[in-house]
């Protein structure tokens, strides 16, 4: 399983990448999981309110390894 977590939008992430290349070396990993702010800007709000509403913060984190983990 891999689950990167990033501080920016979807498209072009690191997590992509990394994935990527790791299936062209045949590694591709049984899960991927990857956490980010999405496809839109978030609204404004302070850096923990906003974490949250991505799913960035502690509770999102263990949310989505207890997701990976089933």
């Amino acid at each position: 399983c891999l689950l990167v977590l990033e501080d920016c939008v979807e498209t072009g992430c690191v997590g992509q990448r990394v994935a990527a290349i790791l299936a062209q070396h045949g590694q591709a990993p049984e899960k991927l999981v990857l956490i980010n702010l999405g496809k839109t800007f978030l609204p404004e709000g302070t850096v923990p309110q906003l974490e949250h509403q991505a799913g960035i913060d502690a509770a999102g984190i263990a949310r989505a390894v207890q997701e990976a983990r089933t």
